[in-house]
C-alpha cells in the first residue's frame, strides 16, 4: 500500500482559505509519491483522496511511514499525540501576537515542537514562529484571479454582523460619504440594529442572504472598495477574494491578511478619522488603486497559479527529510 499524506485538520479544512495549502500538499505528495488523503467521518475510518475525488473506508491508526497534516498544538490534542509517538507531521498555525504574557506562554507550548515543520498563513504568524527558532514555511491563502468590473458601483462590507467584526464603523463611513452607495452582506446578532441605521441613512443596502458563492464574487467584482474593519481576525480571506477581482481593500491592522496590503490600505480599527481619510483617498483615485490591488495580488503570491506554491512544497520536502529521513528517499 502506498504511503499516505493524511490531512487530519478536521471539517474546516474544506474552507477556501486552505486551497493554497492543499495545492502545496498535492505538489508534495506527487514529489515523494505519497497518496494525499483527508481523514473524514465521525469514526475516523473514511479517507478522501484529493487526486481522484473518491472516498473509501479503511482502518486507521498512526504509522511512521505516513505524514500527518494537523492543526496547531495550541488547540489540537492530536498533534501532541503524534509528537509523543514521533510521527511525521506538518503543523498548520494561525497564531499571532496577543500581548507579552500570552505570547510567553504560547512560546512554552511551542518549544517541544521545534524541528517540526510549521505552515503559517500570514506574515505575522511566520514572524512569530521564526522568532522562536521554529522552521516556518509561509503559505499565503490564495485563489484564482477573476476579472473585476471596469465601472464600480459601491463600497462593500462582507462579513458577520457581530461586535468583533466592527460593522458599525462601516456605517459611520456611510454617514460621512452620503453621495456614495454602500452595500453590507452578512447576518448576525447586530442585524436588526444595522438594518435600522441603514434605513435611517438611506445610502446603505443590507443583504443578509446570498444564494451562491458566484454572487459573492459578483459583488466583490463590482465594488469600488472593500472595507474590512474587524478588531481581530486571524486570517480574513475576504481580503484575498477582493484583491483577486482588482478591488482595493481598506483593512484593520487586526486582520491577518492585512500583512499583504500596502501601508496606506491599513488602519486602526478604533480610529474613525483614519478610516475616513483613507477611504477618501482611495475613492478619489479608483483607477490607480485598482491597479495597485492587481499588483498586490501578484506580488504577495495570492494568485493560486503562482509557482511560489510549488517552491513551498520543495521547502516542505526538505524540512521533512531533515526531521524524518526515511520518508523522502524516493
Amino acid at each position: 500500500m502506498k504511503n499516505r499524506l493524511i490531512d487530519v485538520l478536521g471539517p474546516h479544512s474544506g474552507h477556501p482559505v486552505y486551497t493554497a495549502l492543499r495545492q502545496v500538499m498535492l505538489h508534495l505528495a506527487r514529489e515523494i509519491d505519497f497518496e494525499y488523503v483527508s481523514l473524514v467521518g465521525l469514526k475516523r475510518h473514511c479517507l478522501f483522496n484529493f487526486r481522484t475525488n473518491a472516498a473509501y473506508y479503511t482502518p486507521f491508526k498512526p504509522e511512521r511511514n505516513n505524514i500527518y497534516l494537523t492543526n496547531t498544538n495550541l488547540s489540537c490534542l492530536e498533534s501532541w499525540k503524534l509528537l509523543a509517538q514521533n510521527m511525521p507531521m506538518v503543523i498548520v498555525d494561525e497564531y499571532f501576537e496577543r500581548g507579552s504574557r500570552i505570547d510567553t506562554l504560547a512560546k512554552l507550548f511551542f518549544r517541544p515542537f521545534r524541528g517540526i515543520p510549521f505552515v503559517s498563513l500570514t506574515k505575522r504568524t511566520h514572524r512569530f514562529h521564526v522568532s522562536m527558532g521554529i522552521g516556518s514555511i509561509l503559505i499565503p491563502p490564495a485563489k484564482k484571479k477573476i476579472q473585476g468590473a471596469k465601472k464600480r458601483s459601491y463600497v462593500l462590507y462582507l462579513g458577520r454582523l457581530v461586535d468583533s467584526k466592527n460593522p458599525m464603523l462601516f456605517l459611520e463611513l456611510a454617514r460621512q460619504f452620503r453621495n456614495e452607495k454602500f452595500v453590507m452582506i452578512g447576518k448576525g446578532q447586530l442585524a436588526e440594529k444595522v438594518a435600522a441605521i441603514a434605513g435611517e441613512l438611506g445610502n446603505v443596502k443590507l443583504i443578509q442572504f446570498v444564494e451562491k458563492s458566484d454572487d459573492i464574487y459578483g459583488h466583490l467584482a463590482n465594488a469600488k472598495l472593500l472595507v474590512q474593519p474587524a478588531f481581530r481576525d486571524p486570517i480574513g480571506f475576504v481580503v484575498v477574494e477582493a484583491l483577486s477581482a482588482q478591488t482595493p481593500v481598506l483593512a484593520s491592522r487586526g486582520v491577518g491578511t492585512s500583512d499583504y496590503l500596502p501601508a496606506e490600505w491599513i488602519a486602526d480599527p478604533a480610529n474613525k478619522n483614519e478610516w475616513v481619510a483613507k477611504t477618501q483617498k482611495i475613492l478619489s483615485n479608483l483607477e490607480q488603486n485598482a491597479r495597485l490591488a492587481e499588483t498586490t495580488f501578484e506580488k504577495e503570491h495570492l494568485n493560486i497559479e503562482d509557482p511560489y506554491f510549488r517552491q513551498a512544497a520543495g521547502k516542505l520536502q526538505l524540512a521533512l527529510k531533515s526531521r524524518w529521513p526515511h520518508l523522502t528517499n524516493h
